[in-house]
């Protein structure tokens, strides 16, 4: 059973007594990328501290001025703001590039994919990627029109048996209508980093699972490969300048 996530009271009270620079930042489901910035910022002796959410980050960013004796950097994923504007309260904050820390660390990444994929699971890739940015695209407009959204799905959710296709059934639950060629093209643009990271990542790892496949990986083997042979450049070195900047 997981352990419950701190509070926004719990997080302050904690600066409040720390005397250890801090980086604070979403949740833990990033562990392995969060480690690997904290090793390269180890110098600064700083600490990382997940907050468990979006929410609770914002909450205690807001409260901020209660420890301010402390140094502390705000480590955050733009999600959705990226196809708004990340509202000018929170400019301070330090920003992943993408929709995600896993969207940066996916696009400083892909010299890593193209050695380990096949030219067959590329081209098959490629082919998934322009049928989900489709969907995606239809979310980012319901975002951008105060609607309400869904992108907490799987791709086993997105694509049919075959493959061949979204998932009609899925497409129905969600009301689909095609997106505007315009909305499309954007997302497409970089797609790497426009489509949120967790489902990219799925998607590396229905090729690299693949049952015919003599060599797998498990998420953690892909995020360790992509960090130590990635080496994160440009964005997650990007992310970790910014971070050592502000503490500095």
């Amino acid at each position: 059973m997981p352990l419950p996530r701190p509070t926004a009271d719990e997080i302050v009270s904690l600066l409040k007594r720390s005397s250890l620079p801090s980086i604070i930042v979403e949740g833990d489901d990033d562990v392995l990328i969060y480690r690997y910035i904290e090793e390269k910022i180890g110098s600064f002796n700083a600490s990382i501290l997940p907050c468990g959410g979006r929410k609770a980050l914002l909450s205690v960013f807001a409260r901020r001025g209660e420890f301010n004796n402390l140094k502390t950097v705000f480590l955050a994923d733009q999600d959705m703001w990226m196809f708004t504007t990340i509202p000018k309260e929170f400019t301070s904050i330090v920003w992943t590039t993408g929709y995600s820390i896993e969207n940066d660390l996916y696009a400083s990444s892909l010299a890593v994919f193209d050695q380990i994929l096949t030219q067959q699971e590329k081209k098959e890739m490629i082919r998934l990627i322009r049928m989900i940015s489709k969907w995606f695209a239809f979310e980012v407009e319901l975002y951008r029109n105060d609607k309400e959204i869904n992108i907490d799905c799987h791709v086993s959710e997105l694509l049919s048996k075959d493959k061949k296709a979204l998932s009609e059934t899925f497409l129905s639950k969600r009301n689909f209508t095609e997106p505007s060629k315009e909305t499309l093209a954007e997302v497409l643009e970089n797609y790497d980093l426009k489509i949120r990271g967790k489902i990219l990542f799925d998607l590396l790892l229905y090729f690299l699972n693949a049952p015919k496949r003599k060599s797998k990986y498990s998420r953690d083997n892909l995020i360790e490969l992509c960090i130590k042979v990635g080496r994160g450049d440009p964005y997650i070195n990007r992310l970790i300048d910014n971070i050592s900047e502000t503490i500095a």
